[in-house]
């Protein structure tokens, strides 16, 4: 179990990471950010299922659309700008912090 929750973890703070470089300019990580966005799109508008998901990133994109359903139907993920990436990193953000508590 405890193996299994430190995967996890690190899944997030890799997001995490990634999005707070997004967000200061750094667009190289554009591309391992989107599939993760994209899979949140389609998870909640119902193109994809919790099944169909990618395994590896499962975590990370129940936990976006269970917070935030709605911003994530009506996001287009293949045209991200600085402050959406802002309202990620602070979704996910508020994720860590409650886990570390």
């Amino acid at each position: 179990m405890f193996y299994s929750h430190s995967l996890e973890d690190n899944k997030f703070d890799f997001f995490v990471s990634f999005l707070i470089y997004i967000v200061k300019g750094d667009l190289s990580y554009v591309n391992l950010v989107t599939p993760i966005i994209k899979d949140a799109h389609e998870l909640a508008n119902g193109q994809k299922d919790f099944y169909s998901i990618d395994r590896n990133n499962f975590p990370i994109i129940v936990h976006l659309v269970e917070t935030e359903r709605e911003y994530f139907r009506a996001l287009n993920a293949d045209h991200l700008t600085t402050d959406q990436y802002q309202h990620i990193l602070n979704l996910v953000s508020q994720q860590r912090e409650v886990a570390v508590v």
